[in-house]
């Protein structure tokens, strides 16, 4: 009998042939693979790490989870009503889990904004407005960008 993964002396090679859009699905999965790794290291350099890790995590459950529904047919292998409520309560748990990391990371966020800004306040009562170095004060600036017609020249 001959079958597709025998070679020309009988023997069995060890990887069978796949059809070609095997190939392609695999490096279509790495690229994908590799595009994620990298909006996960921007996120991480644009946001707060504990933000980014806990979207990565909820979003990569929550994908997971409707993968194994719709390919594994989850649902259809819990038998009784505490498996649904289990299921569904575990996910509720892991959403309320990813909201919270976010809470705790926009509280921090914030934090660091307003002592920027009181930073920023102390330096213009120090040394003055930058805006004043240049030339140009505030109320001028002001002047120059609420009347129309005129620019800054």
């Amino acid at each position: 009998s001959s079958s597709s993964s025998s070679l020309s002396d009988g023997t069995q090679s060890v990887f069978p042939h796949y059809p070609w859009c095997w190939a392609v699905m695999v490096l279509l999965a790495i690229a994908s693979l590799l595009c994620g790794l990298l909006l996960l290291t921007a996120c991480i350099k644009l946001y707060d790490t504990t933000y980014a890790a806990s979207m990565f995590v909820g979003s990569f459950v929550i994908s997971a989870s409707i993968m194994s529904a719709l390919h594994y047919h989850t649902f259809d292998h819990l038998y009784h009503w505490w498996n649904f409520v289990f299921y569904l309560g575990g996910l509720v748990v892991l959403l309320l889990g990813v909201y919270i990391m976010v809470q705790e990371s926009q509280k921090q966020w914030d934090t660091n904004q307003e002592d920027n800004d009181n930073d920023v306040a102390a330096a213009v009562r120090q040394h003055g407005s930058p805006l004043s170095v240049s030339g140009i004060s505030g109320t001028e600036l002001q002047k120059r960008l609420v009347t129309p017609g005129e620019g800054l020249s």
